[in-house]
């Protein structure tokens, strides 16, 4: 796995975490929404950035792999 950031916050209500890394040149984003209860507790905190951490790692891949624009906004 690349070297990544990773945020946790809440959007209103909602119990967001977000990874952003780079791999060869190209940025990736992984997103994950949790539960309130869940992300309060350090294990669900864990749960919901292995999750968030694993779809940044399939965007990447997928886009090293010629698969498209990983995922990316299109403007």
């Amino acid at each position: 796995m690349p070297e990544d950031v990773t945020h946790f916050f809440r959007l209103g209500r909602l119990p967001v975490v977000v990874c952003v890394a780079e791999r060869d040149g190209q940025f990736g984003v992984g997103v994950s929404v949790t539960s309130r209860t869940t992300f309060d507790a350090e294990k669900g905190k864990s749960l919901a950035e292995a999750r968030a951490r694993r779809r940044l790692s399939l965007r990447l891949d997928k886009f090293a792999l010629g698969g498209g624009d990983g995922g990316a906004a299109r403007g």
